[in-house]
């Protein structure tokens, strides 16, 4: 799966830009992750007739 963001930065955002695209990825890297554990365990859900 691939995801991108752009946000133009500038001044001191723009030295800690890597550390947060680090956290970003790294929050989307572990929801996606726990959603694939779920999926796998629970299955998808049954939608009610």
């Amino acid at each position: 799966m691939h995801f991108r963001g752009d946000l133009q930065v500038s001044g001191i955002k723009k030295l800690l830009k890597p550390l947060f695209r680090r956290a970003v990825y790294n929050t989307i890297d572990k929801a996606f992750g726990e959603d694939v554990a779920d999926l796998e365990r629970k299955g998808y859900p049954r939608k009610p007739n």
